[in-house]
């Protein structure tokens, strides 16, 4: 699992093109969604990374978040 900060910056291809900061907090790791792509016990998987964040903001009816620029402190 990280030990720093990540998060991915990332334009809105659609109108009016909106740039957002896309994070997970515990709340969207621990919440209905964060448990159904993670699984029960998220502290086995890497739950705070570029990956999982991906996953997370997937698009509807899609798996994974493609563009965007991933970042880290």
């Amino acid at each position: 699992m990280c030990s720093f900060i990540s998060w991915i910056e990332y334009l809105d291809p659609r109108p009016p093109h909106t740039h957002h900061v896309l994070f997970l907090t515990d709340s969207e790791v621990f919440s209905p969604r964060g448990r159904e792509l993670f699984g029960a016990n998220p502290k086995d998987y890497d739950v705070l990374g570029h990956g999982a964040i991906r996953r997370f903001y997937a698009p509807p009816g899609e798996k994974f978040l493609w563009g965007g620029i991933n970042r880290e402190a």
